[in-house]
This record gives C-alpha cells, structure tokens and sequence, in this order.
C-alpha cells in the first residue's frame, strides 16, 4: 500500500496533478480518496489550499519505477 499526497493554491491545478497521476494507476487499484479545502487569513488576504491524498496499491510497480527513474516526485 502506499499514498501520494497534493496540495495546491487552486482546485484546478489540483484537479490537473490528481488527473495526471491517475492515468498511471489502474482503477482497480485505488484504495481510497480524500479531498481537503482550508482556509487561513493572514491579515492582508484569504490563502486556499486544497489538497487529496490517494491511498493505492501499486501492484504493476508503475509508480515504483517512475520514482527510481526520478520521473515522479
């Protein structure tokens, strides 16, 4: 089992990593997916983050071997 972590500024570009690194697990593989939005004020302006964590299984080794290759962060 392992998990893969985002967090980003906008839901777009979360939308976009989520997307991404989707195509390289099958289906069948994901465990779970859970979705966070927080928010914080810093006294000038609101700061969003949005961030998912995705639980797999990496059965194929795909992602195994995108890391030892440093194709994947």
């Amino acid at each position: 089992m392992k998990i893969k972590v985002f967090d980003c500024e906008h839901e777009a570009d979360l939308e976009y990593e989520i997307n991404n690194f989707l195509e390289l697990i099958d289906d069948k593989d994901i465990i779970d997916i859970q979705y966070r939005t927080s928010m914080m004020y810093d006294e000038r302006s609101q700061i969003y983050s949005y961030s998912c964590m995705i639980v797999f299984s990496d059965s194929q080794g795909v992602y195994s071997n995108l890391l030892k290759k440093g194709r994947y962060k």
